[in-house]
C-alpha cells in the first residue's frame, strides 16, 4: 500500500482553525447580534419599554460572549471545549426559535422582531451544527478523504 507524503497529508487535512474559520467567523457573527439585541432589549426594559423579544436578559448576553470566548480559544488550543460550547449554544438557540413559533404574538414588538429574532437564531444554530460537523469530521478523519 503506497504512503502519502506529509505535504499530502496536510493537504487532505488541514489544521482544524483553517477549517473551521468561515463557521468561527459566523458564529460570532451572530453572538455578537444576539448581544445587541439583548443589549437593545436591556436598555428599552431600563427606559419602561418592552424588549424585542419576549425577555432581555444580562445572563443571556454573558452566556453567549462566554461561549465565543470558548469557541475560540477551542479552536486554537482544545478542540473539546470549541464542540462543548458550540453544542451548548445550539441547544440554547432552541427554546427561542421554538418560542418564536409558539408563544403570543404580543410579546413582541412586531412581527418583524418576532421573525428577523428567529432567522437570526436559526442562522446561529446552523453556524454552530456546522462548527459540530467540522468537528467531528476533525476529529474522526476517513484516509484520503479531504475535509471541508
Amino acid at each position: 500500500m503506497k504512503r502519502s507524503s506529509p505535504a499530502g497529508d496536510a493537504a487532505l487535512h488541514p489544521r482544524f482553525s483553517e477549517t473551521v474559520r468561515a463557521t468561527l467567523r459566523l458564529q460570532w457573527l451572530h453572538i455578537a447580534l444576539s448581544s445587541l439585541w439583548n443589549g437593545a432589549g436591556l436598555w428599552r426594559v431600563a427606559n419602561g419599554e418592552a424588549p424585542l423579544g419576549p425577555s432581555a436578559s444580562w445572563l443571556v448576553l454573558l452566556l453567549a460572549l462566554g461561549a465565543g470566548a470558548v469557541m475560540t480559544w477551542g479552536v486554537q488550543k482544545n478542540h473539546r471545549g470549541y464542540a462543548i460550547a458550540s453544542a451548548a449554544m445550539a441547544l440554547a438557540l432552541l427554546a427561542p426559535i421554538v418560542g418564536a413559533l409558539v408563544l403570543d404574538a404580543t410579546r413582541w414588538p412586531s412581527p418583524w422582531w418576532r421573525w428577523g429574532g428567529s432567522m437570526r437564531n436559526g442562522v446561529g444554530l446552523a453556524a454552530n451544527l456546522r462548527g459540530l460537523q467540522h468537528w467531528y469530521r476533525h476529529c474522526h478523519p476517513r484516509p484520503n478523504v479531504p475535509l471541508g
